[in-house]
């Protein structure tokens, strides 16, 4: 039996459709383990329709079969040695984790910013047991001088 390789295709998000159909991406992974939220389907295209038309944004999807399978979002920022890439939000469908497929989206966005000349990308993830070895293995480090403070009253 001959085995049938299906292409992956990584476009450009420039649309609101196509923010439309990472919605449900937002909501699966975010409201399953290790983040346990309560996303709503209107509430995570607001999330990301909000960063789509923020300045400077940046967005990939990957589609196989007319179907969006991850999707990442971010947005370019000034600091004081250039800009940099702020990773705001990155999903893959449940069925496609551990596939490579989230590598090979973090490997187009590096390229993409080699080619515009962005060196650096800055992130927030949970600290969790996959999600903070996935990213180390793509690369990223821990700024030790930061940490992330909040207010919840």
């Amino acid at each position: 039996m001959e085995s049938v390789k299906i292409k992956i295709e990584l476009i450009p998000i420039k649309t609101e459709a196509l923010i439309k159909e990472c919605a449900p991406l937002l909501m699966e992974a975010y409201n399953a383990e290790p983040w346990n939220d309560q996303w709503t389907l209107d509430r995570a295209f607001e999330r990301l329709n909000y960063g789509f038309l923020s300045p400077n944004f940046f967005g990939l999807a990957a589609i196989r079969n007319d179907r969006v399978i991850a999707c990442l979002f971010g947005n370019f920022e000034p600091n004081d040695k250039g800009d940099f890439f702020y990773l705001r939000d990155m999903m893959v469908a449940d069925q496609e984790r551990r596939t490579g497929l989230g590598s090979m989206l973090l490997d187009s966005l590096k390229k993409h910013l080699e080619t515009i000349g962005v060196k650096s990308v800055l992130m927030l993830t949970h600290n969790s047991y996959h999600t903070v070895p996935f990213y180390q293995k793509n690369g990223f480090q821990f700024l030790d001088e930061m940490r992330i403070m909040y207010i919840d009253e």
